[in-house]
């Protein structure tokens, strides 16, 4: 049984990890090192890139009321149809519906 004091510090941490701006960037990075070797080298490229640039502007100086920039994930979407609209013909249009 968890004393009071515990519990709320493990859920003020949870809501802080939560909140963090950079959870979509571990998450990406997760997933991305697992699947990279069955994408085209360009999308993952691109899609590094994106992420990369993302991390870039949280660490830009903001004011304490300034809200961070969105994960650009209808950004990492666009790429993803259209590497998938250009590979319509090719070989690794499968594996890549596969994985995505």
């Amino acid at each position: 049984k968890l004393g009071k004091g515990l519990c709320q510090e493990a859920v003020k941490m949870m809501m802080g990890t939560l909140r963090d701006p950079l959870l979509p960037c571990y998450q990406f990075n997760s997933i991305i090192s697992t699947i990279a070797a069955k994408l085209p080298a360009k999308l993952v490229g691109s899609l590094t890139s994106i992420n990369t640039r993302y991390k870039k502007s949280l660490s830009s100086h903001r004011f304490h009321w300034e809200k961070h920039e969105q994960f650009p994930a209808p950004e990492m979407l666009e790429v993803i149809q259209t590497t998938m609209a250009l590979e319509k013909n090719s070989d690794t249009v499968g594996p890549l519906v596969a994985v995505l």
